[in-house]
């Protein structure tokens, strides 16, 4: 079983922490927001931050907010291994064409 350890959050009225470490961005007044955990005893907590603009980038496709955005190696490493599994299929459908006729020449 997997262990999972969420962050420990410290909010002061000048900064936020998680872990430790501050969050370096501007938070807006009034932007810090808790909720005690409900039936899954998880708490939630909301930051506002002061942004001039935002991108989202990410792969899930699904979601409506992603900027889906692949790098160059990224594309050319999926490419490789697209290439690889039409390679492996190829070699698996000709080896067993070989064990067919095989098969066929013994009986």
């Amino acid at each position: 079983m997997t262990e999972h350890a969420l962050p420990h959050a410290l909010v002061t009225d000048r900064a936020v922490f998680f872990d430790g470490q501050e969050l370096p961005w501007h938070i807006a007044e009034g932007g810090v927001h808790f909720r005690y955990g409900g039936r899954d005893d998880l708490h939630r907590l909301t930051i506002e931050f002061f942004v001039e603009s935002a991108t989202f980038l990410g792969i899930d496709q699904e979601a409506p907010w992603v900027v889906v955005q692949e790098s160059a190696w990224l594309t050319a490493h999926n490419s490789k291994w697209k290439t690889l599994e039409a390679v492996i299929k190829l070699d698996y459908w000709v080896e067993l064409g070989w064990i067919k006729h095989l098969m066929g020449e013994l009986n």
